[in-house]
């Protein structure tokens, strides 16, 4: 089975959690953490990631913490992936040489099928991503107005 890391859908997930939660204060990793139930430190490890990709920021000092560093309008969960995992690609030998690349009668549908992974993630911006999760909730609480 093809399975998405973890590092990948947390990232995903955290980001979704910052731009829902983005009131102009960071959230703490601790926050993080316990909101989207992964331990501490794996998120501390995912946030550095998602730093280092530009993607958060991250404040010291008593109100220190974390916030989106980017426009969710514009932020695709292929930059959000990219940048906790590197880049997508079913195979690795699609992105460097592979000695049966003369030969290999697969090679073009490993590229195809990472190419469709790569447009849907690319479809899908991170203000996709919140709008769905509040909706959701909506549904979840019920919505009594009239």
């Amino acid at each position: 089975m093809l399975a998405m890391s973890t590092k990948g859908r947390y990232a995903t997930r955290i980001m979704v959690y910052l731009a829902r939660h983005a009131n102009g204060r960071p959230a703490t990793r601790q926050a993080i953490a316990d909101a989207e139930g992964m331990s501490p430190d794996y998120t501390e490890q995912i946030l550095v990631r998602l730093k280092s990709g530009g993607l958060v920021s991250s404040h010291r000092g008593r109100d220190g913490g974390f916030k989106l560093n980017c426009d969710p309008y514009s932020t695709t969960v292929a930059d959000i992936l990219n940048a906790s995992e590197g880049p997508l690609s079913l195979v690795p030998c699609l992105d460097k040489d592979c000695k049966h690349i003369e030969q290999c009668v697969t090679r073009e549908v490993w590229r195809e099928a990472t190419d469709a992974l790569r447009s849907v993630f690319s479809g899908k911006t991170l203000s996709t991503l919140v709008k769905t999760a509040k909706e959701m909730k909506l549904a979840q609480t019920g919505n009594y107005q009239i």
